[in-house]
């Protein structure tokens, strides 16, 4: 099997170099003057870009630190998507030691994998297209996001989509006219057993981007025809050739720059960047806007003296305006994967040797059908788990299950390091898992795995600056569960997994639970509560939905970075459009949630600027 995708990754590597001088679509010098400068071509800015420039009168740069790489097929190969970790289209951030969980990563640090390419992370996740609970934008409102409820964000949900799986046909939650692709795929057997299992213990089988936000659910992800459909790829690549529209990749912008308008107050003019070691300014009529991201939003605005008042003169940046939210809230899903084991043969059932070979590749080639088309996440639930302590009004899920279609072969060396080298396992942990097959004398410790996921965390970190060069990574601390209330959800969302092995189709299958923690096992017997807390300080990842960095809010919440029209407070001309604005992550996958900041915030600027 690792010879066919090491061939795969080769053919995939190799093409694109010939090729991508014809594809490019940046341009090689900007203007000195645009109405519009947008800082980062990932999931909302895309958008941000594409709408705007529909006016063709509004002049709009789109700036983006990472390159093009519009023919690297990694990119397109759902199945394949981890490999881009830890490469060039990638900011490889790395978080600082957790002193509460994460003892199976190497020095308890964790790898926050950022797209660096045109579409941003788009290009690098696994295409889940989750947009959470209405409940979750109905609180954001309660918390001074005015005009941001649920029912004032669906349109903006709908205008994005196009809607291509025939099971949402009809659906008044779904758009079918936009230009993002969405499909529900059915690649392998385990999606039925999980829904169905989930079905069998009480829990409905929902469209988890409706009005329902309990039950389970097949995968909806942003792909099409069995390729990636990146927000480079719904929203750049279709309208490049608009003239108002200038797209310059390979510029890493490292300050905002600010003059003072007619009553004395901070206004952005313009933007300074960095482009193969030349520093240039470029200049905006209008405004600057942010969507550089959860870690590079906070990053730049602190880089421009906009933060918390100490913090920037102990790095010795000069102070425009003193906002403390700045680099605060952080916020993030946090997934404890467990494995999942049957007594029978099921791996013509998930990704396994048996369904990857070069008739998968010639079929996936043919018609994007087969386990390449798969963005290996294949169910989906919510879980409301915390019966006793609910919130009557915002009655959102506390618990999310990601079901992975794949077999783990704890014999396969490259297949180890891989995840050693993406994830940051350490030795100990995957020198315990090994042992682990060994007693059971297993050579595959699972048939496929579920992820249990923190959908509200308690604990929150922050964002700070290292040093005042740009190009110096932050410092990242996300204090993954501080709150000792984060565990217990956890471990009740363990449970609701005891409950699906007693399930008819998971009893059928002999599907247990696998587990390869002998430290814990000295904090309680095997299954044990306590033996679950354990687990989950110690083998919790992040789900890589980093946000609310640079959150909206309220006037009066001095924490509050941003109005509810996204402009940030203390200074004119500058506005925040992805997730760091958002102010409590939701329940489920952020990327839906940010094409929708960047649908509603290219509106708003529309309005505030009388654009027609």
């Amino acid at each position: 099997m690792f010879r066919f995708i090491f061939v795969t990754l080769f053919i995939t590597w190799l093409v694109p170099h010939f090729l991508t001088w014809y594809w490019t679509i940046s341009i090689s010098e900007p203007l000195e003057e645009y109405d519009f400068i947008i800082v980062g071509a990932g999931t909302s800015g895309s958008v941000v870009a594409n709408r705007l420039t529909e006016i063709p009168n509004v002049k709009v740069l789109l700036l983006e630190a990472g390159g093009e790489h519009p023919l690297n097929f990694l990119k397109s190969i759902p199945m394949l998507s981890l490999a881009l970790q830890k490469s060039n289209m990638d900011w490889q951030y790395v978080t600082e030691p957790q002193k509460y969980s994460s003892g199976s990563l190497s020095e308890n640090r964790s790898l926050w994998p950022r797209g660096k390419v045109l579409g941003g992370t788009s290009v690098l996740n696994l295409m889940v297209y989750t947009r959470g609970s209405p409940h979750d934008y109905d609180s954001w409102v309660k918390l001074g996001a005015k005009d941001w409820d649920y029912k004032s964000v669906l349109p903006y949900f709908k205008k994005s989509e196009h809607m291509a799986s025939p099971d949402l046909s009809d659906s008044e939650y779904h758009g079918y006219d936009g230009p993002l692709n969405i499909d529900i795929r059915k690649d392998h057997g385990s999606q039925d057993l999980f829904v169905k299992a989930g079905e069998e213990i009480g829990y409905k089988i929902i469209d988890y981007n409706s009005n329902e936000d309990e039950g389970f659910a097949y995968v909806q992800s942003t792909t099409q025809n069995g390729k990636r459909h990146s927000a480079a790829d719904a929203f750049l690549y279709p309208v490049s050739s608009r003239q108002n529209l200038h797209i310059l990749a390979n510029a890493h912008v490292s300050q905002i720059l600010f003059d003072e308008d007619k009553n004395g107050k901070p206004r952005a003019t313009g933007v300074k960047y960095v482009r193969y070691g030349k520093e240039k300014i470029v200049k905006a009529k209008n405004e600057v806007i942010l969507s550089a991201g959860a870690v590079g939003t906070p990053h730049l605005l602190m880089l421009s003296g906009i933060g918390p008042k100490k913090h920037l003169e102990d790095n010795a940046v000069k102070v425009v305006a003193d906002l403390p939210g700045v680099g605060s809230n952080l916020q993030d899903h946090v997934m404890l994967p467990i494995g999942v084991k049957s007594d029978i043969d099921i791996s013509d059932e998930v990704i396994s040797s048996k369904t990857l070979s070069l008739s998968t590749l010639f079929s996936y080639l043919y018609d994007g059908s087969g386990s390449l088309g798969s963005c290996t996440a294949d169910g989906f639930a919510f879980l409301k788990t915390n019966k006793n302590f609910r919130d009557k009004k915002f009655d959102y899920p506390d618990i999310a299950f990601q079901m992975l279609s794949a077999q783990f072969d704890v014999g396969n060396k490259q297949l180890i390091d891989f995840h050693k080298h993406i994830l940051n396992i350490d030795n100990e942990t995957i020198n315990d898992i090994q042992e682990q097959a060994k007693k059971v004398k297993l050579d595959k410790l699972n048939d496929l795995s579920i992820l249990v996921i923190l959908s509200h965390p308690e604990s929150m970190g922050t964002i700070r600056l290292k040093s005042s060069n740009y190009s110096i990574h932050p410092v990242i601390d996300p204090n993954y569960l501080k709150d000792s209330k984060d565990v217990e959800t956890l471990v009740r969302g363990i449970k609701v997994l005891e409950k699906m092995e007693k399930s008819p189709t998971f009893l059928s299958y002999g599907m247990k639970m696998m587990f390869a923690s002998p430290k814990c096992e000295k904090s309680g017997p095997v299954r044990s509560e306590e033996f679950y807390r354990c687990v989950a300080r110690r083998n919790i990842l992040t789900v890589y939905h980093h946000c609310c960095t640079a959150k909206m809010g309220a006037r009066t919440d001095k924490m509050a970075v941003a109005d509810h029209r996204l402009r940030v407070y203390k200074v004119e001309g500058l506005r925040v459009a992805d997730a760091s604005v958002m102010p409590a992550v939701t329940s489920g996958n952020t990327q839906a949630p940010c094409y929708m900041i960047g649908e509603k915030a290219a509106d708003m600027i529309k309005e505030d600027w009388n654009l027609v």
